[in-house]
C-alpha cells in the first residue's frame, strides 16, 4: 500500500454555481481557501437554469482563470456509446417510468434523488478516478454546506 501526500492527491472542490460556490472560488483565489481545482457536474444545458449556465461562462469561469484556478465542467458521458445525456432527455426518454428529479410524496416522505447520484456525484467521482482518485489514495472534495 502506497502513500500519497496531501500535495500530490486528488483534490477538487464540488462547484454549483451559486452563491456559496462562488464564494468558495474567491476564497481559493485569494488564498484563504487550499483549492486550485472546481468540477461542475452540468446536468446539461437544456436542464441547466440558463442563467447559471450564462453566469459560470461569463464569470465564474474567467475568474477562475485569470486567478490560476482551474474550474471544469462536466457532462454526464455514456460509457458504451461516448453520447452526451443530459437529465432532460432522460426525464423525456421514451418508456422511461421513473421520476428521476428531486419530489416529495404524497406522504411528505423524499422520493428519488437519481439525478443527484447519476448527474452529480457520479459525473464528479468518474472525474475524480480520471485524474488518479483511487481506493488507496481516495480524493478530498470539499462541498458547500447547505443552510437550512
Amino acid at each position: 500500500m502506497s502513500s500519497v501526500s496531501t500535495t500530490d492527491a486528488v483534490k477538487s472542490f464540488s462547484f454549483g454555481g451559486g452563491v456559496q460556490s462562488t464564494a468558495a472560488l474567491v476564497l481559493a483565489a485569494t488564498g484563504e481557501l487550499d483549492y486550485r481545482t472546481f468540477l461542475m457536474a452540468n446536468v446539461g444545458d437544456d436542464s441547466e437554469h440558463p442563467a447559471t449556465l450564462a453566469y459560470l461562462r461569463q464569470y465564474a469561469i474567467p475568474y477562475a482563470q485569470a486567478h490560476g484556478l482551474e474550474l471544469v465542467v462536466l457532462d454526464r458521458v455514456m460509457k458504451r456509446s461516448g453520447e452526451v445525456r443530459t437529465l432532460y432527455q432522460d426525464l423525456t426518454r421514451d418508456g422511461s417510468r421513473s421520476l428521476q428529479i428531486p419530489v416529495r410524496m404524497s406522504n411528505g416522505a423524499p422520493g428519488t434523488r437519481s439525478c443527484t447520484a447519476q448527474f452529480k456525484i457520479k459525473v464528479v467521482g468518474d472525474e475524480l478516478k480520471r485524474r488518479g482518485a483511487t481506493k488507496d489514495a481516495p480524493a478530498t472534495v470539499g462541498i458547500e454546506h447547505q443552510p437550512r
